[in-house]
């Protein structure tokens, strides 16, 4: 099945996996833990949630962990480093063994996360029921 959210992006969803295209790329949604599980990720603290949240990219400072080793303009994942959960998924911008070098500057670009259109079409459908 393919929902389109708005002109910006679709929810596509086959059986127990649901994919958002966002800025002409696929990700997995935020809900699949069992496929973001498979990605390197960055953790960020406290301070970085509600940026990250609103759409910002995620800068050096707020880095706080990686986990896994990323190539520049892979998927990386955005926890949050006290409960481990999802928050975004972007592009890296450097390669993890770089990050550590920088004090400062983006790090991830932030394509889809909590609280976006996409997340708020698809965060309440359960596998098997219509979308909407």
């Amino acid at each position: 099945m393919v929902a389109d959210v708005d002109t910006k992006g679709r929810i596509f969803i086959a059986r127990s996996l649901i994919i958002v295209e966002t800025r002409n790329r696929l990700v997995p949604a935020l809900n699949q833990e069992h496929v973001l599980s498979k990605f390197p990720a960055v953790k960020v603290d406290r301070g970085a949630i509600a940026p990250i949240t609103n759409g910002a990219d995620v800068m050096r400072p707020g880095i706080v962990d990686i986990e896994g080793a990323f190539r520049e303009g892979e998927l990386v994942v955005v926890k949050d480093e006290v409960y481990n959960k999802p928050l975004a998924i972007g592009i890296s911008l450097i390669m993890s063994t770089s990050i550590n070098k920088y004090e400062k500057g983006r790090v991830v670009e932030n394509l889809h996360y909590v609280g976006d259109r996409l997340w708020r079409a698809y965060k309440d459908y359960k596998l098997g029921e219509p979308l909407g």
